[in-house]
């Protein structure tokens, strides 16, 4: 993907409560932050969030570890801006409906969360975390966002 995505994401199904808009912030890469590839658009878009989540795969084509991908995307937030580094985040480690047999959920989770990260194993396909994400996603751009950049009753900019 060249271009950043927003979708209003519903934390509630059940009941249509909170929600907020989230940005998909794609090909961040070693080097983002010197402009290597699209880096410095893609992370200017980043610098208007009010939380973000380190989404990283957790069955890789390439057999990059969730670990090293968040090395990676921290370094090149914190490069290119400290105070984008330091926003409120969570980790996200997708794909556990076929993650391999030697994947180690405890050790990802052990790593993350001595980065100070709240972490979510999520599953597109089996629905996984989804719904506690969504839920947490919610209350992050709640607690963010100042009274002026609610753009509806239930609604924040994530």
């Amino acid at each position: 993907t060249l271009t950043p995505n927003l979708g209003v994401v519903d934390a509630d199904s059940d009941n249509w409560g909170e929600s907020f808009v989230a940005a998909d912030i794609p090909g961040l890469i070693d080097g983002a932050s010197d402009g290597k590839g699209l880096g410095h658009q893609f992370l200017r878009h980043l610098e208007r969030t009010k939380a973000i989540a380190y989404v990283l795969d957790g069955a890789s084509f390439d057999g990059t570890e969730p670990a090293d991908a968040f090395a990676i995307l921290k370094q090149e937030l914190t490069s290119y801006s400290p105070v984008l580094a330091s926003k409120p985040a969570v980790a996200v480690v997708t794909k556990t409906d076929v993650v391999t047999e030697d994947f180690d959920r405890h050790a990802v989770r052990r790593f993350l969360e001595g980065q100070g990260m709240e972490v979510f194993f999520i599953s597109s396909v089996t629905g996984e975390g989804l719904d506690e994400l969504k839920r947490r996603l919610a209350k992050m751009a709640k607690q963010a966002a100042p009274e002026s950049s609610v753009t509806t009753e239930n609604q924040t900019n994530i």
